[in-house]
């Protein structure tokens, strides 16, 4: 439905490059068993490793029809409104001019709907849309997260610490 339903209840008529979807995703790594190495969190343990226990990071990413415009990946547990807010004013000031107007999409996470980072966006003369939380069919960052686990499997046995990650 999403997609078949004019704004503000879907994006059909909008071009798909006037579109940016961000979300978040909160990574935790942790010892699953000192003897077996490490895994990021509901993954096999495969390789030995000498990562910390039960750091948490958040990775707050914008992506668009030409791959991830701007991230921000932090040593801390959850997205508050300050964060959200001064990164939706990055992406804007750093990486899109005025015109073509573009429209954020993302979920319904509190921060998200504050009029703070409501203001930050109509300020930037651009607009946002809800999407439904969790659904890759609407949210094309879905799938840019699901690599997520992949990636760090394959790069666990080279990270040592914050900065490797």
């Amino acid at each position: 439905m999403f997609w078949n339903m004019p704004p503000p209840f879907g994006v059909a008529g909008l071009s798909r490059h006037t579109l940016i979807d961000v979300d978040e995703a909160g990574i935790q790594l942790k010892y699953a068993n000192r003897k077996h190495g490490k895994a990021p969190i509901g993954v096999e343990v495969i390789q030995n490793g000498l990562y910390g226990h039960r750091d948490k990071f958040t990775l707050i990413c914008a992506i668009d029809t030409t791959g991830c415009l701007h991230y921000r990946f932090e040593k801390e547990a959850g997205t508050t409104i300050e964060i959200f807010n001064r990164f939706v004013g990055q992406v804007f000031n750093i990486y899109l001019p005025a015109h073509p107007p573009r429209r954020l999409m993302y979920d319904n996470l509190l921060s998200h709907l504050n009029p703070i980072v409501i203001n930050t966006i109509h300020a930037s003369d651009h607009d946002f849309i809800q999407r439904a939380p969790y659904n890759p069919r609407d949210g094309p960052i879905e799938y840019f997260f699901s690599m997520l686990p992949q990636e760090l499997t394959h790069r666990m046995y080279k990270m040592k610490n914050d900065n490797d990650l």
